[in-house]
This record gives structure tokens, sequence and C-alpha cells, in this order.
């Protein structure tokens, strides 16, 4: 071979050495690799194994609920079922229009229509009376259905049933009924409570402390200019319908009274002051007022007024409106505003304001309107932070009423 030719040559002792290491290394590492992905997965499983067991005790609950939901299911269905049986063996819902005899205490009887009785839709007597259940009522030897009440607590319950049907727009309907004599309202009221016809209970106005709403007391109270700028050439009439107006109010305020405009003739003037949200009677109480002459002497120059104060204060909310319906007779007319302001602006006594807005009532009947009319102001006062919800609710006094509250004042505004 030439010299320049390449010549393959022996490994070295350290490649040999190297070589023989890592032949030797590799089962080690393969072992150490097993080793540890085993205590890897031995960990893994450690720490997965607690949420194993509450996934599985947590699947066991959910079909535990399943069956529970099956299971109640299954008897409401059977309930259903049962129920639309009995109605049809009953003849099904009765027709409103279907006339029930009543046997009332044994003393009396008198024929009604099914719609009178369920008048209260959510009450036990409609219920009672609904059509489900005639097969087994108590009756008695000629079919009429008994009553284990006495007709003088009974049939004032049935004519103010029978005014909720007849659905006047302006008639008020008092609770108790006017007709429940003094010495039964204790009777009527239980009769009631048992037919789930009670009235929801209401906000308490402690009688003790004038002008309080729920043990609160409303200080100052004030009263709001006149919405009218001037009045009227002729007088207003009274006794040919109720005189209606809606008010509403920038912030929440609790009336205190309603203003009049003065009389002109001597006499006594009777009549009621409701306040209604929507359908929903808040407030009625009697208006009952004497005018004597010397209230003539500054009424006939226009600068008088008659405030009737609340039985109980009413709360008005931000923004709804309210109906404010006057209904008033007596032996002469009354003064009536012209001019009328569609909002007017007052101090609230406590360095606010309260802009009180009107606007036309659907239960006008005597021409009350934004432009003329009666209703001129309000009596309120603000309600305290924090004050309790109470919808529109009345705020009942549970307590007889003061008469001499109920007598108008003279102010001048």
């Amino acid at each position: 071979a030439g010299a320049d030719e390449d010549v393959p040559t022996e490994e070295g002792p350290v490649e040999k050495v190297h070589d023989d290491l890592r032949a030797a290394a590799e089962p080690f590492l393969e072992s150490l690799q097993a080793m540890v992905s085993k205590q890897a997965a031995e960990r893994l499983e450690e720490m997965l194994g607690p949420a194993r067991q509450e996934l599985a005790q947590a699947n066991q609950a959910l079909e535990e609920a399943q069956a529970v939901l099956k299971k109640e299911k299954a008897e409401f269905e059977a309930a259903r079922d049962a129920f639309q049986a009995e109605r049809e063996q009953f003849g099904g819902i009765g027709t409103p229009d279907q006339i029930i005899r009543l046997n009332i205490g044994g003393e009396k009887e008198i024929s009604v229509r099914r719609s009178t009785l369920c008048a209260v839709s959510d009450s036990a007597l409609a219920s009672q009376f609904s059509g489900r259940w005639d097969e087994t009522l108590l009756r008695d030897e000629k079919g009429a259905v008994f009553i284990d009440f006495s007709p003088d607590v009974f049939l004032p319950l049935i004519n103010h049933l029978r005014d909720m049907t007849a659905g006047a727009a302006a008639a008020p309907r008092r609770w108790p009924p006017e007709q429940v004599p003094s010495n039964l309202r204790t009777e009527f009221e239980r009769m009631s409570d048992y037919y789930g016809l009670t009235p929801p209970p209401c906000a308490v106005w402690t009688p003790a402390t004038p002008g309080a709403l729920g043990g609160v007391v409303l200080e100052p109270r004030v009263r709001s200019p006149s919405r009218f700028t001037s009045f009227g050439a002729e007088d207003w009439s009274f006794g040919e319908g109720c005189d209606a107006v809606g008010v509403s109010a920038s912030r929440d305020v609790a009336i205190t009274g309603v203003v009049l405009h003065s009389a002109l003739s001597v006499g006594e003037y009777h009549g009621w002051l409701a306040i209604y949200h929507g359908d929903r009677e808040v407030s009625w109480q009697d208006v009952d007022y004497l005018v004597c002459p010397a209230d003539l002497a500054t009424s006939r120059g226009g600068s008088n007024f008659y405030v009737v104060v609340l039985d109980a204060p009413v709360v008005f909310r931000q923004g709804v409106v309210y109906d404010v319906v006057l209904y008033l007779q007596g032996p002469g007319t009354g003064r009536s505003g012209r001019g009328g302001q569609k909002a007017t602006t007052a101090g609230d006594g406590c360095g606010g304001m309260v802009v009180f807005s009107f606007s036309e009532s659907a239960r006008d009947e005597n021409g009350t309107c934004i432009e003329h009319g009666q209703i001129p102001a309000l009596e309120f006062a603000v309600l305290p932070p924090g004050f309790k919800d109470l919808g529109d609710r009345r705020l009942q006094n549970t307590a007889t009423p003061d008469r001499s509250q109920l007598q108008a004042h003279t102010f001048s505004i």
C-alpha cells in the first residue's frame, strides 16, 4: 500500500470503557424508569382515589334522588287520575250561573248563584262551592245545602259577595260589611276566617301616637299646594256622584289627609273617602263634618278648605298612580277649583321636595278632572329611612277611630 492510503485502526481503550459503561447502565436506567413510573402511578392513584370515591357517592345520591322523584311523580299522577275520576263522578265543575239553595242555620232558606259564592277565587268558600264537592256537602231533607251559621252574619256576607260580583266601579266595600250588627262582629269574623275570606293582616298604626305609622312617628306633616289657581264661578254640587282624581308622588310618602273645597251652606255633610290602586281598594272611611255659620264668613271669600284626616295613613309609592275618590251629600253646594295644574311641588318639611302629579280618573262621576273640580290638595309626611315596604295595603288602626278625627278642620292655602 502507498504511504497516503487510510488504514483502519483498532478501538482505543477509552472508547471501549465508554461502551461497556453504557451497556451496563442501560438495564439500570430501564429499571429506574420503571420504578419511577410505578411510584408516579401509585401517587396519582392516591390523589385520584378520594375524588373517585366522592364521585361514586354523588352518583349514588343522584340515583336515589331520581328514584324518589320517580316515586313522587307516580304518586302525583295517581292523585291526578283519582281527582279526575272524582270530578267526573261528581259531575265536573259547576257552572257560574247555576242556582244553589242554602239553608242558613235552619232559620232561613235563600237561593244564590254559584258565581256569588265563588267570588273570592282562592277562598275556602269558593273551593267548597266550586262544584267538585257538591255530593259531599251537608244537605237538609229538601236538598238545600246547610250552612251552620246564623243568618244575621251569613246574609251580610252574601250581600257583600253580590256587591263584588256586580262590579260597581266606585262603590266601596267595607269590611266587615255595614249590615253586620256591632254585637255580632266577633261571630262574623269567626265565620269569615272559617271561609278564608278575611282580608290579609295589615301593618298597624299606633293610635296612641298621632301621626304614627307602624309604630314610627311621621313628622312633620305637610299640606301640598292647591292644584287649582282660582275658583269656579258656579257652586259644586254634592250627592250627584263621586269626585275622583289620579295622584302620584315623586317619592314614597304617607298620605295623612285629603283636602276638600269648603261647603257653602250650613248643615251636616256625610259621605265617604276611598283610595284605590288599580282595582284594589287601599283605604275607605266615612266622612262626616258640620259647617257652622262662622265657617261661611270666610269660605264665601274662597280662602277656606277642609281636610279630612285619614283614619290611618296610606303609603303612596314613588311613581304609582292612586285614585282618590270622594262622595259627599248634604244640604248645599261647595266651591270648585279652576285652572288646574298637572303637577304641584311641596316642601317635605325636612329640606326636600315632593312633586305630586294629577291625572284623570275613570272613577269620577261628578266632573272632577285636571282642569276643575274637587280634591285640590293632600296632607302628607315623608317616610323614615329603611321603612318596610308594605306595598299598597291599607295601614289599619287597631282601635276604634276617634270620631273627632273625622271632623273636618278649616285652614287656608
